[in-house]
């Protein structure tokens, strides 16, 4: 027989345990302990320690150009405090807990190859095929920057470390689930912030968490929409990156593109540091769009070491595409008309400002699209330098993170036109209030940055909510609520069309069953192999369990937890209930499950 088992409100609940291990500028990092997984999402980095202290020339500068000097020993602030104060820096934080990384977008793992490579971090790492592409390119370019020019600094890798950090990373295909430790399945679903970038579900079978970062909320734009549904679904919360500026896309938007015709229509250059993965591949398609209904003509040149394969990458990834986009494969066509727009020589690429083919056909007015927005290395320092001394150019800064006036320090005194355009796609907290409002989740962690935004919530909103600050940890309670059992025979009465019933509640392959003996977990129909159980054992790092050989058949015991393994069945004998370690027993039924 089968009945429904409500949990009794003393019932010892499962607990997950959430660590905000830094917080800064309203962005957190973070790691949960959730049955026997420790689960870090992300390694982001103060964005401060990802700029340079000073300029860093590119080693392959055009020697035809005859450049004006830049104050190369004009530094930024010192950050070395800042540096010093890093969880993994600091000694506060061991990586060597770690079981799983989970990575949700290229912007946040700058700290990845130094875990891997530096402290010697071995375990799984997980993210998109396209993020995968993309960090790679952009990691791997910086610290060969970073290389050449003999530049030294916390967090800093060399550029086979870097290459060989990411070959260690597990590459997850769109829709695909991974299994982790003790059945907890991993997904990641769409964010709708760039190619591939993601959020990620986590699942027991009875309680999803979802951890939420740099999600965007729907428009005209590349990536798969964000999975506001699935997400507004998860029954915790942790949302983490959300937009602090104030400022709509559009709105950004639409002042980027009459800069760019004003520019354009005096005769002047303009430049666009960009990252070459994301918004890049919408603005080139916007801007060629809109210059062209204004009978405007100018080329786009887009310079970087990476810069033809990760438009290439763009349109093989169509699987993380929004539909119209993903449907033009099938017409067939590719995705992007980048390779049209090369073609028409209205789109150029090129791996350096040094290549000489660039020299060829390179013409004024144009539009120059480079890498770095921290202006501090590669072939930005070039263009700035080549475009500062004529009010004819202009510079248009998209990214949110950074002042573009403080950026071009090094370089006054600077003549051209210089724009703090924010095109920032990311929730904002007024979007981020509206979600969390709908979403049913039960305990919701965000970080500082939204304080303000959720003051004037109701009660039944601020009450599931948590501000995380950096050092602190928070056990969250998981109550299952009504769930589906199977009533042991002995217990079974079908003449009563009601009872009461009073027994031991176990788990077992997804399965529940309600059994008379409340000292014995039984249900295996064939008891495992001794030796791959201890050896599964082993590889759960389970080393103190004791083996003895008894009557009634093989007996294995685990912190009081006594495993009984005759031929016919295996049977838990467990402690009082309020010493039984829930986490232990999960992993010791899934260690027996997998030796059967």
């Amino acid at each position: 027989g089968w009945l429904n088992v409500r949990a009794h409100p003393e019932a010892r609940a499962l607990v997950m345990e959430l660590t905000c291990l830094n917080e800064h500028q309203g962005q957190t990092w973070c790691m949960l302990q959730w049955h026997s997984n420790t689960i870090l999402f992300d390694c982001p980095l103060p964005i401060e320690l990802t700029v340079p202290g000073k300029i860093l020339y590119n080693v392959l500068k055009p020697e035809h150009e005859q450049l004006p000097a830049v104050h190369n020993d004009a530094v930024l602030d010192d950050f070395e405090s800042l540096a010093l104060d890093h969880p993994l820096v600091n000694g506060t934080f061991d990586i060597a807990i770690v079981d799983v990384i989970l990575i949700t977008n290229v912007f946040d793992c700058a700290a990845l190859p130094y875990i891997t490579e530096r402290l010697g971090y071995t375990g799984a790492i997980y993210c998109t095929e396209p993020v995968l592409t993309f960090a790679k390119f952009k990691h791997v370019d910086q610290a060969a920057i970073y290389q050449q020019a003999n530049y030294e600094a916390h967090f800093i890798c060399t550029e086979e470390e870097v290459r060989r950090c990411f070959d260690k990373i597990m590459p997850v295909s769109h829709g695909e689930k991974l299994q982790l430790v003790d059945n907890l399945e991993a997904e990641a679903v769409p964010s709708g912030y760039a190619l591939g970038s993601c959020n990620w579900l986590l699942r027991d079978g009875m309680t999803t968490t979802c951890y939420l970062s740099r999600s965007a909320k729907k428009g005209r734009r590349h990536p798969m929409p964000w999975a506001r549904s699935a997400c507004a679904a998860a029954d915790v919360l942790i949302v983490n990156n959300i937009s602090t500026h104030g400022y709509a896309p559009s709105e950004g938007m639409n002042k980027l593109l009459d800069a760019i015709s004003t520019t354009i229509l005096q005769d002047g250059c303009v430049l666009l540091p960009l990252h070459l993965n994301g918004l890049v591949f919408d603005l080139v398609e916007v801007i060629l769009l809109h210059l062209n209904q204004a009978g405007q003509d100018p080329p786009i040149y887009v310079i970087g070491p990476h810069a033809k394969a990760a438009f290439a990458f763009a349109n093989i990834y169509s699987n993380w595409l929004e539909k119209a986009k993903r449907n033009r494969v099938y017409e067939p066509h590719w995705p992007f008309n980048h390779e049209d727009l090369e073609k028409e020589e209205k789109l150029r690429m090129f791996s350096s400002a040094s290549d000489p083919a660039l020299a060829d056909c390179f013409r004024k007015p144009c539009i120059v699209i480079t890498e770095d927005v921290t202006l501090r290395s590669g072939d930005i320092v070039h263009f700035v330098q080549l475009f500062k001394d004529s009010p004819l150019n202009t510079l248009i800064a998209t990214d949110p993170d950074f002042d573009i006036r403080a950026m071009l320090r090094p370089y006054q005194p600077v003549a051209m036109t210089v724009l703090q355009v924010v095109i920032d796609p990311r929730l904002d907290g007024k979007t981020c209030h509206s979600f969390l409002t709908d979403s049913r989740a039960h305990h919701i962690f965000t970080p500082l940055a939204l304080d303000h935004h959720l003051h004037q919530a109701p009660p039944t909103l601020k009450n599931k909510v948590t501000t995380l600050v950096k050092g602190h940890s928070y056990k969250i309670p998981l109550h299952s609520s009504t769930i589906s059992a199977e009533l042991q025979s002995s217990l079974y009465k079908p003449d009563q069309a009601t009872y009461a019933v009073e027994g031991q509640l176990n788990l077992h392959n997804h399965e529940y069953l309600v059994s008379g003996d409340a000292g014995n977990v039984a249900g295996l129909a064939q008891a495992p192999d001794i030796n791959v159980l201890m050896s599964v054992l082993a590889s759960y790092g389970i080393y103190d369990a004791v083996y003895s050989r008894e009557s009634l058949g093989h007996v294995v015991t685990v912190g009081g937890i006594r495993i009984e393994l005759t031929p016919k069945e295996t049977t838990f004998r467990l402690p009082d209930a309020d010493q039984v370690d829930q986490d232990m027993l999960n992993m010791l039924q899934t260690c027996v499950q997998l030796s059967s």
